[in-house]
């Protein structure tokens, strides 16, 4: 049977300043109401263990823990592991450590996570701890038939496999985390097959003519917008952060930071030089930031909730899609063609077709592209142009195909196949 017993309380002296017991009026000593005790545990450290003031409950507690420890020495019982440790607590509590890790070096090459990207992140996890009921992090094993009817439930729905992999994955990236810091031992969700992501509908490339009408039809600040995107192939969220600062005129290129870069690596994004005595004109004529005062003096208040960028170099709005939809109709361009739509990450992919039709090296069109494969560049933005496709198979025809007379233009006659 464990022994066990309560503390004395300690009062400070105020005579010596020092620590001592502390005593009622009749002088006898007095005690902390909970009950302790010290067990050794099977790894041979001394225990100290701390209960309730009811000093049966707390004796038979007591017992329970010297019992197990005994047990786990003379091998009876496994020892107790970290996973075991860390099931009982509470799956908010390991969330919150999660993007306490996250926002400080989560991303890609150890950098923060950006706060969209955060956001996202506690929205969908906050959507599968209240569909799963997860109060601790035990609750994660056995969870892939539940993990399954809600996916099967969302594609019913109308969500696009896109979107039900992505909920998944932020989840699964958790169960991952906790792997790593031997929170949790094994994947719950290691058979959940994969979800069908291919595109419902597929971006085309702009063509030279279609940009052209583009920028004849819009209003100033945003053909600089256009050409900027179309001239680097930065996404819309990167020119939304770029700064005046990071023009380099010696160069003739936007020097691009980590922070900005989805890749996470400092680019040096060249620029024809045309542009950059436009983007300096811009610049000393403030247009980007009066834009952002009239537009935001208009709405009387912030635009989405958000807060404008501090000395922008571009003036990218909120509605981006709506904007250059738009202009897209002002211009007598269709949105969407059999051939695929057109919205702003379009004129991404436009610059990086623009970049394959004028350089044969892939290696270069892949370094302007920022893509970290050639595979990327290629075949998920590269487009094979129409007119090229039957300029080719006309050369294959001269080569194959005979004349009227039976002559080829590489000589011989016509076989007779009767024979």
């Amino acid at each position: 049977m464990a022994t066990i017993f309560r503390s004395p309380k300690q009062r400070k002296n105020p005579k010596t300043g020092k620590m001592e017991n502390a005593v009622d009026d009749r002088g006898r000593p007095l005690f902390h109401p909970r009950w302790r005790t010290v067990i050794v545990d099977h790894k041979g450290r001394r225990r100290t263990y701390t209960f309730g003031t009811n000093k049966p409950l707390a004796q038979k507690q007591a017992d329970m823990l010297e019992t197990r420890e005994r047990e786990i020495r003379n091998g009876v019982r496994p020892a107790p592991t970290v996973e075991d440790k860390n099931a009982s607590r509470a799956f908010a509590d390991v969330c919150r450590e999660y993007f306490i890790w996250g926002r400080a070096r989560g991303g890609k090459r150890n950098m923060p996570w950006d706060e969209e990207y955060a956001a996202k992140k506690e929205r969908n996890l906050a959507f599968w701890s209240s569909c799963l009921g997860l109060e601790s992090l035990g609750d994660l094993y056995g969870i892939l038939p539940k993990v399954e009817a809600e996916c099967h439930r969302m594609l019913e729905s109308g969500k696009t496999g896109k979107t039900v992999s992505n909920k998944v994955l932020d989840l699964t990236a958790v169960i991952r985390w906790c792997n790593r810091r031997k929170y949790l031992t094994g994947n719950p969700l290691a058979e959940l097959g994969k979800f069908d992501t291919s595109p419902q509908t597929i971006r085309r490339a702009m063509t030279e003519d279609e940009l052209h009408a583009l920028l004849t039809h819009c209003a100033s600040h945003r053909r600089l917008l256009y050409e900027v995107a179309c001239c680097t192939g930065l996404r819309e969220k990167e020119l939304r952060r770029l700064k005046p600062e990071m023009l380099d005129r010696e160069a003739c290129a936007i020097r691009v930071p980590k922070r900005i870069d989805k890749g996470r690596k400092f680019r040096l994004q060249y620029i024809p030089a045309k542009l950059m005595v436009r983007l300096e004109a811009s610049v000393k004529a403030g247009d980007a930031r009066e834009i952002y005062a009239k537009t935001y003096q208009r709405q009387g208040e912030r635009e989405n909730g958000k807060k404008p960028p501090g000395n922008p170099l571009l003036y990218v709005p909120a509605n981006s899609a709506t904007m250059l939809k738009r202009d897209l109709e002002s211009a007598g361009i269709p949105v969407a063609t059999e051939k695929g739509k057109l919205d702003f990450h379009a004129l991404r992919a436009a610059f990086i077709n623009f970049v394959l039709d004028v350089s044969p090296d892939v290696k270069t069109a892949q370094e302007l592209a920022r893509h970290e494969t050639a595979d990327m560049t290629l075949n998920v933005y590269g487009r094979a142009k129409e007119e090229r496709c039957r300029a080719v198979v006309e050369m294959v025809g001269r080569v194959v195909l005979q004349d009227d007379s039976g002559q080829g233009e590489a000589g011989g006659g016509r076989e007779d196949y009767t024979k």
